[in-house]
């Protein structure tokens, strides 16, 4: 039996991104999550050995459930109100140096700190000054649409 996954993680956050020339969509991210869904993420969860590899798992599960083109889940552990990458959907790996990572968790943070959904284009223009760093991530990721939740 594997060991249940540490409480040292006190939040989990969710980020999407769809491509720039709309040949994917986020059809999904506008209904409520259904319950065949929910179950059969909560169902697998137990089986992974950390918080990592149940946020790589969560990751490419919402990526396959939602269609976009990928999907990070960040951890922000012992009551920090910084998240750091733990999965991203499609990647074993990665270079937590890099600017690619840094982006992520610069929009995954921003989040955090408004403590509300985030997203890029800003749903109002007031939002706007608010999201930069996911201005910054799309642009870096050609990407149409970020939105994060935390």
């Amino acid at each position: 039996m594997t060991p249940a996954i540490p409480h040292t993680t006190d939040c989990w956050v969710v980020q999407t991104w769809t491509e720039v020339d709309g040949t994917q969509t986020t059809a999904r991210s506008s209904e409520p999550l259904n319950a065949a869904f929910i179950l059969q993420a909560i169902a697998e969860l137990p089986r992974c050995a950390d918080a990592g590899q149940a946020s790589r798992l969560l990751a490419n599960q919402l990526q396959a459930w939602l269609g976009c083109r990928q999907v990070a889940i960040g951890l922000c552990r012992g009551g920090r109100r910084q998240c750091k990458i733990g999965g991203l959907s499609g990647v074993g790996r990665f270079d937590k140096h890099s600017s690619f990572v840094r982006a992520v968790q610069d929009a995954l943070n921003e989040a955090v700190v408004r403590d509300t959904e985030t997203q890029w284009p800003s749903a109002s223009d007031q939002q706007r000054h608010s999201s930069r760093a996911h201005e910054t991530l799309a642009s870096l990721l050609g990407a149409e649409y970020v939105f994060s939740v935390p």
